[in-house]
C-alpha cells in the first residue's frame, strides 16, 4: 500500500504544515474523495499512472487467516500502473465486466488476490457468531 509523502512537498513551518488537515492528501471512500490539500498540491501529489511519485509504503505479509505476520514502513518512489476507481474494480471483480477485464487483464490477477486478502481480513475482524438457542 502506498500513500503520497506529503512531507516531501509541504515546507516545514508553512501554513499547510501548521494545518491539521495535512495529515493526508485525501480521504478516499467508495462514494468519493474528501481533499485535504489545495488543488495545486493535490494535482502534484496524486499517484497518477506512469509518473514517479514520492510515497510512504506499507509492505505487509498476511497469513491465510488474514493476520498480519510482518510489516515494514519506508519511504519509496513509485510509478503506478493505472489510476483505478472503486467503480471500475467492482465491475471487474463483482460484475465480471468482460470489457474491463480485457482492458486491465494484466492487473486482474492482482485484484483477485487483493479481494481474497480483503475477505480473509474481514473474516478475522468479524468472526462468524455461533447461534445459541
Amino acid at each position: 500500500m502506498h500513500i503520497a509523502d506529503v512531507a516531501q512537498y509541504v515546507k516545514e513551518g508553512s501554513f499547510l504544515d501548521q494545518t491539521p488537515t495535512t495529515a493526508a492528501p485525501a480521504f478516499t471512500f467508495p462514494t468519493g474523495r474528501i481533499p485535504m490539500l489545495p488543488k495545486r498540491f493535490r494535482t502534484h501529489l496524486s499517484l497518477n499512472p506512469k509518473v514517479d511519485r514520492l510515497t510512504i509504503t506499507c509492505e505487509m505479509d498476511l497469513n491465510a487467516g488474514g493476520a498480519v505476520t510482518r510489516y515494514d514502513l519506508y519511504e519509496s518512489v513509485i510509478s503506478s500502473d493505472e489510476r483505478m476507481t472503486y467503480t471500475a474494480v467492482r465491475k471487474i471483480l463483482a460484475d465480471c465486466d468482460p470489457a474491463l477485464r480485457r482492458r486491465y487483464a494484466a492487473l486482474v490477477p492482482r485484484f483477485e488476490l487483493m479481494a481474497e486478502l480483503m475477505e480473509a481480513m474481514r473474516a478475522k475482524k468479524d468472526p462468524p457468531r455461533e447461534h445459541r438457542l
